[in-house]
């Protein structure tokens, strides 16, 4: 079976969740799309061929948050340096990758899928970075870090809104900034698009 190689990253805004859903069950690498939920095989370099695809309501390690062709118009393989060079500059910051193989490139395989790690399984206590063009209003994964490392944030606070419909922006940063830890400096929440897929989640941080 054709395999393609599966690398890990290199390397008060309110910071709001973008909910996904997703399939379960095994799912070969090249038909995943973006918002599929996966939980990736360990280790910092694998060859994979499939992967465990999970609804996005149960544990994962990781979501797709982008797919895209590499545009390079030669049949000879650029080499692996070369190809996860430009993978890791087409994806988002903090991203681990999945580029083709000599093996998959010589059958036609030119697609890199970007995954970035859940931000909807964080606990108290988890440092993480986020990318740094995911700064605007929008952010669909974050990078885990040990906390010695060079980190943005560290997770102090997880509680949930009421129920109801869905309060707006502002009703949301007034929510957090209510219930939040008094050192918190920011924090992730619900968009109008995830809280009609269930998403109540406020998640305070500390940078």
């Amino acid at each position: 079976m054709t395999t393609r190689y599966f690398l890990s990253g290199r390397g008060a805004l309110v910071l709001a969740l973008a909910l996904t859903i997703a399939c379960g069950g095994d799912k070969s690498v090249y038909d995943l799309e973006v918002g599929d939920c996966i939980v990736p095989p360990s280790g910092d370099v694998k060859e994979v061929a499939r992967v465990q695809s999970v609804d996005c309501s149960e544990p994962h390690d990781g979501e797709v948050t982008a797919v895209f062709d590499l545009d390079l118009d030669v049949e000879e393989y650029p080499g692996e340096d070369r190809i996860s060079d430009l993978a890791f500059d087409g994806c988002p910051e903090e991203s681990t990758v999945l580029f083709p193989l000599a093996e998959s490139w010589a059958e036609g395989d030119r697609e890199v899928v970007c995954i970035l790690e859940s931000i909807f399984d964080l606990s108290v206590g988890d440092c993480i970075s986020y990318p740094s063009d995911g700064g605007g209003e929008l952010l669909t994964g974050v990078k885990r870090l040990e906390c010695g490392e060079p980190h943005d944030a560290e997770v102090i606070g997880l509680f949930d809104m009421p129920e109801g419909d869905f309060p707006g922006e502002d009703e949301v940063t007034d929510y957090a900034s209510a219930n939040c830890p008094g050192e918190f400096d920011n924090f992730l929440g619900p968009t109008e698009e995830s809280w009609a897929l269930g998403d109540r989640e406020i998640v305070c941080l500390d940078e």
